[in-house]
């Protein structure tokens, strides 16, 4: 009976054991598909975080290697490390080729111990430093720039950002040279002024000397004063308007206004006959029509001037007699045409394709800035949306202007 009893006892507790067994089971079990949730959530987590980096990592490298701005990174000895695409185009390299070379070897001869010193200073600082330079591509051009560089913090690498400035540079130096000729320009107009007044005080001389042997003679009376004294008035107003037209004629342009192509022809040319009449260059002004453009009078009239000099010199050089400048203005195709043609033979092919550049001149020494048609091709052609072109015609040269 004891041990059957045992046995029911036993066989009671192992029933007992069974269900707690299973709810332990089943409780492990929920709890791991807990934990596989929650590693498939971070699963997720960490596949959409690597996701993001690398869409991160590649609008880092897009901002990187697109930028409007030249990126170089250099060692100690300036060999380039790291170059984004935008600076092996400036350099007209591919990026491969660019990484191991030293960026020295960019840079002309002249400029390759300045950039040398600013390295080192960059590295010895551990600052900012910021130099302008001329770089050389492929091709040997010159590319003006402003490089930025500062040294990481381990001191063994430096970033470059660079900038093209050739633009800039450009502009610059052309102000330079429009402001160079027209410093020219003024020179010839002074002597031109020279000229306007010349025949005038003369006459008020003459005026004054009269007077005088009239009062001499007891032959001066009121009425004669009056007369002498309103002619020598009349001929200083005509002097005083003459400096105020030269003044008017070299004040800038402030905004394009449409103005009328005949009026700066005349003006222009009332300015420089008398100097050359004493030449014996005559002038002939011959108007088609009554041609109205947009633009920069002025600047217009000191191209067209500049033209008229070079046509002046040309002739005198060449010519001993019958040396003449046509000035012709029509319109055509909606566009006011002025052309000047002079009787001086034509230019040579050689020189033709070189007159518009600044500094060429065919003059001799100390004759000639060689900015003059330079300055006139600019105005027209960059600031007022036009054309000057040159060609040669039976017995000389014509210079044609379109705007």
């Amino acid at each position: 009976m004891r041990r059957r009893a045992e046995g029911l006892l036993h066989a009671q507790t192992v029933e007992t054991r069974l269900p707690l067994a299973e709810a332990e089971s089943q409780r492990l079990i929920h709890e791991l598909e807990v934990h596989r949730i929650e590693l498939e959530m971070q699963n997720d987590q960490l596949r959409q975080a690597r996701d993001d980096a690398e869409t991160a990592l590649e609008k880092y490298t897009d901002l990187y290697d697109f930028a409007p701005v030249s990126y170089f990174t250099l060692n100690r000895n300036g060999v380039i490390r790291e170059a984004n695409l935008t600076g092996a185009a400036l350099l007209g390299l591919e990026r491969s080729r660019l990484i191991g070379r030293r960026f020295a070897l960019f840079f002309g001869d002249e400029e390759r111990p300045v950039f040398s010193d600013f390295l080192s200073r960059v590295f010895a600082s551990r600052d900012k430093e910021t130099c302008e330079a001329a770089l050389l591509d492929k091709s040997k051009q010159l590319i003006f720039v402003r490089i930025t560089a500062g040294a990481d913090s381990s001191g063994e690498e430096c970033r470059l950002a660079v900038i093209d400035i050739s633009e800039r540079k450009r502009t610059e130096e052309e102000r330079m040279l429009m402001q160079q000729s027209r410093q020219a320009a003024l020179g010839e107009m002074i002597g031109n002024i020279a000229h306007h007044w010349r025949q005038p005080l003369n006459a008020v001389g003459l005026i004054i000397q009269e007077l005088l042997m009239s009062s001499e003679s007891g032959g001066l009376n009121a009425d004669h004063v009056k007369e002498s004294v309103d002619n020598a008035m009349r001929i200083i107003f005509s002097m005083s308007q003459t400096l105020n037209n030269f003044r008017n004629f070299y004040a800038p342009d402030k905004e394009k206004i449409q103005f009328n192509l005949n009026r700066v022809i005349a003006g222009t040319v009332s300015f420089i006959e008398e100097s050359f009449k004493e030449e014996r260059i005559a002038i002939d002004v011959i108007s088609v029509d009554d041609p109205l453009v947009e633009g920069y009078p002025n600047e217009y009239s000191q191209a067209l001037l500049n033209i008229l000099f070079n046509a002046r010199d040309a002739l005198s050089e060449r010519v001993n007699g019958n040396a003449r400048i046509t000035v012709s203005s029509f319109t055509e195709e909606r566009k006011g045409v002025v052309t000047i043609t002079d009787n001086g033979g034509g230019i040579k092919q050689e020189v033709m394709e070189r007159i518009f550049e600044p500094y060429f001149t065919t003059k001799d020494n100390g004759k000639g800035t060689g900015l003059g048609l330079f300055m006139a091709k600019t105005v027209i052609e960059k600031n007022m949306g036009g054309r000057l072109t040159a060609r040669n015609v039976n017995g000389g040269s014509e210079f044609r202007i379109e705007v």
